[in-house]
């Protein structure tokens, strides 16, 4: 390339000598950063390319303020990383020197560009620490985003090398943040970053076998960076269990191997070697598998339960062990031990759960709840093994307890008149994507990052996002108004022709009905990520509901409605032994929430009444063995009929039916007399 042709070539393909130079200046300026380095070791091709690179861009680059371009130089600059020995040692293997392209960079050239560009961009300023650690402090942004980029390359790579190419970038990349990790002097990036790196490997570990040694050394570096620190305890101690269970489930594929060694050693180190950092979280671990080489983790873990401050309640060890991605078969062990052995705490809690009942004032889901929905999810997604047993015979210790009582989800959690329906859907959607963004499903974990960015760049929601520390390096500037919603006026709201297919799956009806409200509602960013995650959707679509009827248009009122009826219309007509989306629990528990968002918004806005009937949505709460709502149900039926003049409703043998199968079923003998 010539440089006085350089204006002429931008000419003749149309686009402008600025656009073009701000296009490729990033990849450039990177590629030459090892020649203005004055790097030794490079390749012959790599000094004939930047000679002429140079020769072409100087005049330009010198023009050109570095500092709005140092994330991409950055990203480039990594993307080049590859080292034959560096990546051996990551390996525990030995590569030829051929596995290395000619124009890629060995890990010392790289931190010596990183330097360069360092001293290029800020010249005399004293900085104390490298380029990347000082930049956790001034701006986080870049450095989230590089290791996501690389995050990015490493799953969209085909071949193994390349994924260990992209994993061993990703380490060097983290080495140079272990001095940003290890001081104090500034933390709002640092609980983002801990856990977004604890979530990757993890499950890295779990999603790709031909990694596992090399992505073992990896965390174990970075579990050096981090314990060294005086706040190790506050940025691992909430992920130690995650940590413990995945080295747990690779350590037993095959516990000869050097990956089993490495899984050992890691426990070791943090639960042994550092038992005085992670006292607390310690003592909150489930019991080992019986194996000698397990015995000395097993004394340190009992070690710290028969401490009396560190003593772990049954709620709080079974809140930590639900939380995990993925229950190992030993998880299920010791919470079958925790099941049998507290006899008297598990009484307690359904005790509670029994009283929040009756009352109907539970603050948030049980964590019986949880546990319970947990451990049938386990028995109906697992083959005929182990695993599902060991669910099984939870489940038994458990009880009899009354499943239909279990809401899909908490009322408290999804039904948000007291406050502003679209501001509570702003915050459940955030704590949502603050989960998300480390799911091991990968479009999972984009489109929900890729959604962070597009709520939080402006500050509208900035007040929300505080509360969730590890949403900090999305935080944006923009003084742009931030719209969840677009609405425009005349857009029909389309909700009857899902309920053409009875034959669809539950999954697939939530994922119709979440993307019809987002469409009537003007949000397409969210629809991408409802279409992978249906538990997220089930928390939005109440929301969702509240959102769109309180657009109080006539249309829409009739078209809730409608659907609403048709739905319990259709359960009511439906053999029972027949198995479709009618008479599905899920299905009936989230037409439920709907329809309480409903029945409030009829007591706040009577004037804009959605008209259904209640009778049949007491017969699916009774089907669904939810007695107390079928009571409210059918009080509310007969009150309705009352108010129309019907004065025989009272002895309408449904109603009658209704009423005393479910006072019997709660235990009210009175009421039946």
């Amino acid at each position: 390339m010539q440089p006085e042709r350089f204006e002429q070539f931008c000419k003749s393909i149309g686009v402008q000598q600025a656009e073009m130079v701000k296009s490729i200046l990033p990849k450039c300026v990177s590629f030459l950063l090892p020649k203005y380095a004055k790097c030794e070791g490079m390749a012959p091709k790599y000094d004939a390319i930047a000679s002429r690179m140079h020769k072409a861009l100087a005049p330009i680059i010198s023009t050109v303020d570095l500092k709005d371009y140092v994330s991409e130089i950055i990203k480039h600059l990594t993307h080049r990383l590859n080292d034959h020995v560096e990546l051996g040692k990551l390996l525990d293997q030995d590569l030829p020197s051929c596995f290395v392209a000619d124009l890629s960079l060995s890990k010392a050239t790289y931190s010596t560009a990183l330097e360069h560009l360092k001293q290029s961009v800020w010249g005399s300023q004293s900085f104390k620490y490298t380029l990347l650690s000082n930049l956790c402090f001034k701006n986080s942004s870049p450095i989230e985003r590089t290791l996501t980029d690389v995050k990015r390359w490493l799953w969209a790579a085909d071949e193994p090398e390349q994924k260990m190419v992209h994993l061993f970038q990703y380490t060097v990349f983290l080495d140079h943040l272990k001095e940003y990790i290890g001081q104090q002097k500034e933390r709002a990036f640092k609980p983002y970053l801990v856990r977004d790196v604890v979530y990757f490997l993890c499950n890295l570990l779990s999603s790709f076998p031909a990694l596992r040694l090399a992505t073992l050394n990896s965390f174990g570096r970075f579990l050096e960076h981090v314990v060294a620190s005086s706040d190790a305890c506050e940025l691992l101690s909430e992920h130690l269990h995650f940590i413990v269970s995945s080295l747990l489930e690779v350590e037993n594929v095959d516990p000869a191997s050097e990956i089993s060694q490495k899984s050992l050693t890691l426990l070791r180190f943090l639960i042994l070697q550092h038992s005085a950092a992670f006292a607390g979280a310690i003592g909150k671990l489930n019991y080992l598998p019986k194996d000698e080489r397990f015995d000395q983790l097993r004394l340190a873990i009992s070690r710290q339960k028969t401490i009396g401050h560190e003593n772990v309640l049954p709620r709080e060890e079974i809140a930590a062990l639900i939380e995990l991605p993925n229950l190992r078969y030993e998880d299920l062990a010791a919470l079958k031990i925790v099941l049998t052995t507290k006899k008297k705490d598990l009484k307690l809690l359904c005790d509670e759960l029994s009283e929040q009942s009756a009352s109907s004032g539970a603050n948030g889901e049980s964590v019986l709840h949880r546990l319970v929905y947990t451990l049938l999810e386990v028995v109906r997604s697992s083959p005929f093994d182990k695993r599902s047993m060991e669910a099984l015979r939870c489940l038994s210790e458990i009880g009899p307890i009354d499943l239909g009582t279990m809401l899909l989800k908490s009322d408290a959690e999804m039904i948000a008149y007291d406050t502003e329906a679209i501001e509570r859907c702003a915050a459940v959607l955030l704590s949502e994507l603050n989960e998300l963004i480390t799911n091991r499903n990968v479009p999972v974990a984009n489109y929900a990052s890729l959604i962070c960015y597009k709520m939080l760049y402006g500050k509208t929601f900035h007040a929300l996002a505080a509360k969730l520390p590890t949403l900090h390096p999305f935080l944006g500037t923009s003084a742009e108004e931030i719209k969840l919603f677009t609405r425009t006026t005349g857009r029909s709201l389309s909700l009857r022709p899902m309920l053409a297919n009875e034959r669809i799956e539950y999954s697939a009806f939530v994922q119709q009905l979440s993307a019809a409200l987002l469409s009537f509602l003007g949000n397409t960013m969210i629809k991408k990520l409802a279409e992978q995650e249906t538990t997220f959707v089930e928390k939005l679509v109440p929301l969702l509901v509240q959102i769109t009827i309180k657009q109080f248009e006539e249309s829409i009122i009739d078209s809730m409605g409608s659907f609403i009826n048709e739905f319990f219309n259709e359960f009511a007509a439906i053999q029972n032994e027949v198995h479709n989306i009618f008479n599905d629990p899920k299905a009936i528990q989230l037409m439920l929430t709907i329809v309480e968002c409903v029945r409030i918004h009829n007591q706040c806005f009577p004037q804009y009444k959605i008209s259904v009937n209640y009778l049949r949505i007491a017969q699916a709460s009774q089907f669904c063995q939810a007695h107390f709502k079928a009571i409210l149900y059918g009080d509310l039926w007969y009150r309705e009929e009352e108010e129309q003049g019907k004065h025989d409703a009272k002895r309408h043998p449904e109603l009658q039916n209704i009423m005393k199968s479910c006072h019997l079923a709660i235990g009210v003998n009175d009421a039946v007399k």
